[in-house]
C-alpha cells in the first residue's frame, strides 16, 4: 500500500515458475556391490539450474567403463531386458536401471545423450557416478605350479581363493585343508620351508587372497596335492 490508502487487498494471483529446457542429466551414487549382481541407480534429467524437468521425451544412453566384457545394464533388479538406452516420458523426471557387472574394480557409470559414446558437456550435460564392485563370496581355489622336487626335500605351494568370476576374495579367513594322494607313510605338509610346524591345512586370513605352504615327500612319483574346503 505504498500511498497509504489504508484499503485492504481485493484479489491475489499465483505465479508459477516451470521448469527450462532439459540442460543436463543427473544420476545417483551406485555405491558398492558385490560382483555377479545388480545395482540400481536413478536417472534424472535437469534444466540449466537444476530443476527436474517433466516434459518431452529424452533418451538417456548408457556407458560404463569396466574391463569386464561382461559388464550389462538391465531394466529390473532381476530377470528383466539387457538394454543400453532409457526412455524419460513426459510427465515424469527420473527412470532407475540396474548395473550388473563382473570384474570387482572401481568403475564409472556415464549416462548421455550421444547415441555412440558419451560426449562430456555437448547438448545435454552427461552425468557419471563411481561404483566399486567387491568379490563375490569364495567360490574355488587354486594351486599354482611349482617345480619338480626331489625326494626328501620341500617344495613351497601358494594357494589362492577366488570367486566364481576369477576375483581374488580378500575378506573373511578362509580355511583351505591340504591332500596329496601318494603312497607315502612319511609326506607331510608343513607352515615353512624349514623347520616349522605339520600341517593339515592352510590359512588365508582376512586381507590377504592367499596362503602358503610346503609339501615334504620321501617316495619318487607324481603325485597330486589338492587344496579343499573339505
Amino acid at each position: 500500500d505504498t500511498q497509504a490508502t489504508g484499503l485492504g487487498v481485493s484479489s491475489s494471483r499465483d505465479l508459477i515458475f516451470s521448469s527450462g529446457v532439459i540442460a543436463q542429466f543427473s544420476i545417483s551414487s551406485l555405491g558398492e556391490m558385490a560382483a555377479g549382481t545388480r545395482q540400481g541407480f536413478t536417472v534424472i534429467r535437469k534444466d540449466q539450474f537444476g530443476n527436474v524437468v517433466t516434459t518431452g521425451l529424452t533418451v538417456a544412453y548408457l556407458y560404463g567403463a569396466s574391463a569386464s566384457p561382461n559388464q550389462r545394464f538391465y531394466d529390473a533388479s532381476s530377470g528383466g531386458s539387457s538394454i543400453s538406452s532409457l526412455d524419460i516420458t513426459p510427465g515424469i523426471s527420473t527412470v532407475q536401471a540396474w548395473y550388473y557387472d563382473e570384474y570387482s574394480a572401481t568403475t564409472t557409470i556415464t549416462v548421455s545423450d550421444n547415441a555412440t559414446s558419451s560426449d562430456g558437456l555437448a547438448g545435454i550435460a552427461d552425468a557419471s557416478s563411481f561404483v566399486h564392485v567387491a568379490p563375490g563370496p569364495v567360490a574355488k581355489f587354486l594351486l599354482n605350479e611349482p617345480n619338480n622336487m626331489f625326494v626328501g626335500t620341500r617344495l613351497g605351494y601358494t594357494v589362492t581363493r577366488q570367486d566364481a568370476f576369477g576375483n581374488d576374495v580378500i575378506s573373511g579367513i578362509s580355511l583351505a585343508y591340504l591332500y596329496s594322494n601318494s603312497t607315502s607313510a612319511n609326506d607331510k605338509f608343513y607352515d615353512s620351508s624349514s623347520g616349522g610346524l605339520a600341517i593339515t591345512l592352510a590359512t588365508i586370513d582376512d586381507g590377504a587372497s592367499s596362503g602358503n605352504f610346503w609339501y615334504y615327500d620321501d617316495t619318487a612319483g607324481t603325485w597330486d596335492i589338492t587344496a579343499s574346503d573339505n
